[in-house]
């Protein structure tokens, strides 16, 4: 199955560790298509193994936990500190790609179309 982060929320108001964590994601995964199952689950992890290497960098600072939610239509991933549910780092939205479509361009390149479903 594909995927696709199609939406990346940052907070303001986030401390300096915070903030380096909203760089790394967004940076590296804005606008992502996600080949596989297998490929999202490095993503995930990847983005742990970066918040425990923040947690080492930021000793006196509380650790942030990484959460994931399945929807009908993908799934979020956010972070947040320890302590505290609610004070989301990022939102990071990944839409399941149920159908591609490849079309011809103009100039005889291959356009790419994904299509998710969205349940009324």
């Amino acid at each position: 199955m594909m995927f696709f982060t199609d939406t990346i929320q940052i907070y303001r108001g986030v401390n300096a560790k915070g903030r380096e964590l909203q760089s790394f994601v967004r940076s590296k995964y804005q606008h992502c298509m996600i080949s596989s199952d297998s490929a999202f689950e490095y993503i995930y992890d990847d983005i742990h193994k970066y918040m425990e290497e923040l947690d080492l960098a930021y000793p006196r600072t509380l650790p942030f936990v990484l959460y994931k939610i399945d929807t009908d239509e993908g799934c979020m991933i956010y972070a947040s500190p320890f302590s505290s549910v609610d004070d989301h780092i990022f939102n990071m939205f990944v839409s399941r790609v149920d159908s591609t479509l490849t079309y011809p361009s103009a100039d005889g390149s291959a356009q790419h179309v994904f299509f998710n479903s969205k349940k009324e």
